[in-house]
């Protein structure tokens, strides 16, 4: 397929995308959606002088789903092929190390959080990855991995059909930005005083809360990936040899000019970590569950608005009175209602029988609500609105209701593993020589390295992503049977129990489970000579080299 790379056919491209979303009224959905979840709920309807209550359900079910399914517990560990390489394994532990450190200069973790609540509300989360080449890193060498969210709306595939991001043909990326600050990069990029004046405001009404039309612009980030030529050294022989590989470039446009060139990034994955809340056929953008619960949030808000107009208007007995007879009179609650030549058995005044209020309208209420949140798995004693009685029941209820959160969990574990990926290409494009920390058991094999992290594309290794737990009771649980198992003696070595406890429930853990197994190897080596000892084996003889053990044996 060819890659289009001038102005107007990428423009081509971006209207043919907002098409495709706007036919399956995603701009629509995200926009309701966002002003559902945070309370704007009766936006364009005319009513002024019905009192429009507020009863938001869906904001507490959301809340949960969002809390179950987070987590900051995230480990990368890097296992060489070939284990026995002690060189390997330190440099993989060098490298892991690393990518921990990109993961909390770039507040990775704290963003999952908020690309989290961004897929449950508009049914996608999408990471672009970018390399600052001028964030200061404490060293001579410049230059950190970031991160930045991506609305749903902003997000384009050249495929619209498929999810699978490495097999798009191109990928679109926009950007509202403010007119001054594109003026300042294209001067900085070189642009002459004609292009830099030709750059306009437009009005795209594609985004969420966007008024200031007349001040913003639209910039399209193109991705795409083309076959570069590369020499690489022969695994067998050391000789260069000649390959074909595909990298990834991207270039800028705003409106019809290129506001940067074309660039090779030098990476092979495209910088794109992307999710579905709930996937739908023949389609990349998911279903948010916001969406199906509208309808029912709309009636419960309904539902009530008439109840308040019932009690304003039927809550407190009205007064009559023979305006023949008395002249005027005041009521402080409700008006009171002049009735002229009625009899009124003869009393001057009157208050009404009011109507009984249904009870049956409040429970339809609760009952909407109740069913609505057990169906998204949000009960009571998920929620916890139960009394803590029975600790054990409350366990297992909550993870009974868990389950329909299973493939939102799957999805964000591929989605975390997807990222982690791109950061390792990454730091292998653009990385170079840096100084990387060592650490071991033994301190005197300690030190700084200059690593060159160009050699990642040649290492031959496993990267495995662990994310943890991310609910507090099962962290609880999880302590509480390591517990009982040591108690009951099924665990009778400390290392296995301090590793299986959560991270931050014991304070340096990774220091006194390395202290403990420096204390069971001195004393593996006190019983190993006590018993050569018994032997009549001297224990220094036994360290010579086997020419001069030979007697010995």
């Amino acid at each position: 397929m060819k890659v289009s790379k001038d102005p107007k056919g990428i423009k081509r491209e971006y209207d043919d995308s907002v098409s495709f979303n706007t036919k399956i009224e995603l701009y629509d959905n995200v926009k309701k959606n966002h002003n559902f979840y945070i309370g704007k709920q009766w936006e364009g309807v005319y009513a002024p002088d019905l009192d429009k209550p507020v009863m938001n359900f869906i904001k507490r079910v959301i809340g949960y789903q969002i809390a179950m399914l987070v987590s900051d517990d995230i480990g990368v560990s890097i296992t060489p092929f070939n284990e026995d390489d002690q060189d390997q394994q330190m440099l993989s532990k060098v490298i892991a190390k690393e990518i921990d450190r990109a993961l909390e200069k770039s507040k990775f973790k704290a963003k999952t959080r908020k690309i989290l609540k961004e897929a449950a509300i508009t049914g996608d989360g999408c990471f672009y990855f970018r390399f600052d080449p001028s964030a200061e890193t404490g060293q001579k060498v410049k230059g950190i991995i970031q991160v930045d969210q991506i609305d749903a709306v902003n997000i384009m595939f050249g495929n619209p059909y498929s999810t699978d991001v490495q097999i798009q043909p191109y990928i679109l990326i926009s950007q509202r930005r403010s007119i001054e600050s594109v003026k300042l990069e294209a001067e900085g990029n070189g642009l002459n005083a004609e292009q830099i004046d030709s750059i306009k405001p437009d009005n795209d009404s594609t985004q969420v809360n966007d008024d200031d039309t007349d001040k913003l612009c639209t910039v399209i980030i193109k991705l795409y990936k083309e076959n570069k030529t590369v020499e690489e050294a022969d695994e067998y022989t050391g000789l260069p040899i000649k390959k074909e590989v595909k990298t990834v470039k991207f270039m800028k446009t705003v409106g019809d000019i290129i506001l940067k060139e074309e660039v090779d990034t030098g990476m092979t994955l495209y910088p794109i970590a992307f999710m579905n809340w709930e996937e739908q056929k023949n389609c990349y953008h998911g279903q948010s569950p916001i969406t199906g619960l509208i309808p029912n949030q709309i009636f419960v808000n309904k539902l009530f608005a008439m109840c308040m107009v019932f009690v304003i208007n039927n809550g407190f007995p009205k007064l009559l009175y023979d305006s023949g007879k008395v002249a005027e009179i005041t009521n402080a609650v409700n008006d009171a209602i002049a009735i002229e030549r009625m009899d009124l058995a003869g009393d001057l005044l009157r208050y009404t029988q009011t109507p009984d209020f249904s009870n049956q309208i409040l429970q339809l209420i609760d009952t909407c609500i109740n069913y609505t949140r057990d169906f998204m798995g949000a009960s009571d004693a998920a929620l916890g609105n139960v009394k803590p009685d029975n600790t054990s029941a409350i366990i297992a209820t909550q993870q009974a209701t868990a389950i329909p959160l299973e493939n939102q969990r799957l999805n964000f574990f591929d989605f975390v593993e997807d990222s982690v990926r791109i950061m390792v290409d990454m730091m292998a494009a653009y990385y170079g020589i840096r100084q990387a920390k060592i650490e071991s058991e033994d301190d005197m094999q300690g030190g700084i390295i200059d690593l060159d992290f160009s050699m990642l594309r040649e290492m031959n290794y496993d990267l495995n992503v662990d994310i943890g737990a991310s609910s507090y009771w099962s962290e609880l649980v999880q302590a509480q049977t390591m517990d009982n198992l040591l108690t009951k003696g099924v665990i009778q070595d400390a290392v296995t129990y301090l590793e299986n406890i959560p991270d931050h429930m014991v304070k340096n853990k990774q220091k006194l489970i390395d202290s403990i197994k420096k204390k069971q190897l001195e004393q593996e080596q006190q019983a190993q000579a006590m018993a050569l000892a018994q032997a009549g084996i001297d224990p220094v003889a036994m360290q010579q080299s086997p020419a001069d053990n030979a007697g010995l044996i």
